[in-house]
């Protein structure tokens, strides 16, 4: 690989349909790319893209990891692309249940109001994807961390 700055996005793009690719490039685009201001959306966009090409589960676990991590740019902007995937993708491809509705409860401890608030985002479109018997998982959640009736409405 080139020292160019561009050369992993490039490279990640030629080859999303290469689990071998989305097991080592997913990582790095997490930890490295993710929350940089110019390459963001084109990131976050790749991600949804790799999920898509039936590499999700793996991406996913990245996103997770990205979501617990304690810089809180990065934990932002992997949340907010876990909500894309969802959006685009639907609950059965982004793997909801196992993978995003236990990663959005732990955002929710986060000391970073920015974190918590994109918590709240992803819950409100979790909610609504999978349907309110997901609710009860939310209740262990303390009141400081978050209003117990902002949660329950859906947008």
């Amino acid at each position: 690989m080139s020292k160019n700055k561009g050369c992993l996005l490039t490279d990640a793009r030629q080859h999303t349909d290469t689990l071998f690719v989305s097991t080592t490039h997913s990582q790095t685009l997490v930890n490295k790319a993710l929350a940089t201001p110019r390459n963001g959306p084109k990131v976050q966009e790749l991600l949804v893209q790799m999920i898509e090409a039936e590499a999700g589960e793996h991406v996913l676990r990245q996103l997770v990891a990205g979501m617990a991590s304690n810089n809180g740019k990065q934990a932002v902007a992997a949340a907010q692309t876990a909500r894309q995937a969802l959006l685009v993708l639907g609950p059965v491809a982004t793997h909801a249940r196992l993978h995003l509705v236990p990663a959005s409860i732990a955002l929710f401890d986060s000391s970073s109001g920015a974190v918590r608030t994109e918590a709240l985002a992803l819950t409100r479109q979790l909610i609504l994807m999978l349907g309110p018997d997901i609710r009860p998982l939310f209740d262990s959640l303390r009141p400081i961390q978050v209003a117990p009736s902002a949660v329950m409405k859906a947008p």
